[in-house]
């Protein structure tokens, strides 16, 4: 049941969903523990592990004086982990929700400069900021590699992504828009894609916020080879099962006539520019195969989407505890 009781300051959350305590307190709790939050909000930290074996801590638990609301999620898959952070949220009557993930670290200004974008065009209601890739064991083609000051990174494309989100009340509240990650998306990721359109289609247009800045360190397992490939794999499902639910039959049909041989075309292209440096030794020459393996991984999942493939990447199981 909600608190009806009167509160004189909105409520500000933050919604972190994990697989990992652990992942969880190394990481991304470091950094919203120094967050500058403004005092014009009430505030509060939403963590909800998807994880069955997990147990809910106790209700005193906080980062930096502001209360930790800590929930389990059984049902795994980050669709469903997002969902119920939305519906605590909308529990705890929190006028603003911002999303960032496990493992990312938002910088100290995170929140404030959503903030004072609000406070020039408080119209707007749904925001997302820019993400920083730190590769500090090389590069990977896993993922993008980034500038390594922050001021390029700030003038760059603001780059969407669902753990650098932050939403109004009329979008999530079950009394207004109630708008939800689709399950759909469960097992290849593209639910952050797919809820921008929703809100898009509820003539709710996200702006970018350049200047809010989380960063994500690209290490481990996540720079391995075969990290890159299977993301990219469900990149290209997710497109597949994108086309699938926002067109026809038709369009869908005729849209991927022409987009599958022009993709087989670019990556032949890709892999000729690969071969030619290999052989002259080129210094780019493993950046070059790394993308082509990448363009290669993302035309397989879409091949494999259209005969019914949905992706696994996010809905295996996490470890339980000892």
């Amino acid at each position: 049941m909600k608190n009806t009781q009167h509160q004189e300051q909105p409520l500000f959350a933050i919604a972190v969903c994990t697989r990992s305590r652990a992942t969880f307190d190394s990481n991304c709790a470091l950094g919203l523990a120094e967050l500058t939050l403004p005092t014009n909000f009430r505030h509060a930290f939403i963590l909800v592990e998807n994880n069955s074996a997990a147990i809910e801590s106790g209700a005193n638990e906080n980062i930096s004086g502001v209360q930790l609301h800590h929930f389990v999620e059984p049902r795994h898959g980050l669709t469903f982990a997002r969902n119920r952070a939305l519906i605590e949220a909308d529990n705890l009557e929190a006028l603003w929700l911002a999303f960032v993930d496990d493992d990312a670290r938002p910088l100290p200004n995170w929140i404030s400069e959503f903030v004072a974008v609000l406070s020039e065009h408080p119209q707007h209601k749904f925001l997302y900021g820019q993400y920083w890739y730190h590769h500090p064991e090389g590069y990977s083609a896993a993922f993008p590699n980034d500038p390594n000051d922050l001021d390029s990174v700030k003038r760059r494309q603001t780059k969407f992504g669902g753990g650098n989100l932050l939403i109004h009340h009329d979008i999530f509240s079950a009394d207004r828009k109630n708008l939800r990650f689709d399950p759909r998306f469960n097992g290849c990721g593209g639910e952050d894609i797919d809820f921008r359109r929703q809100a898009t289609g509820a003539k709710i247009n996200p702006i970018p916020v350049p200047e809010a800045v989380v960063i994500e360190r690209i290490e481990g397992e996540r720079a391995m080879l075969a990290r890159g490939i299977v993301r990219h794999l469900n990149h290209g499902v997710s497109s597949m099962l994108m086309a699938r639910k926002h067109g026809s039959f038709m369009q869908v049909t005729v849209g991927m006539s022409f987009h599958l041989p022009k993709l087989l075309i670019q990556l032949i292209l890709k892999t000729g520019r690969v071969v030619i440096a290999h052989l002259s030794l080129s210094p780019s020459r493993h950046q070059l195969l790394g993308e082509t393996l990448m363009a290669g991984a993302r035309l397989l999942g879409i091949c494999m989407a259209i005969f019914g493939y949905r992706g696994g990447y996010y809905t295996s199981r996490p470890q339980t505890r000892n």
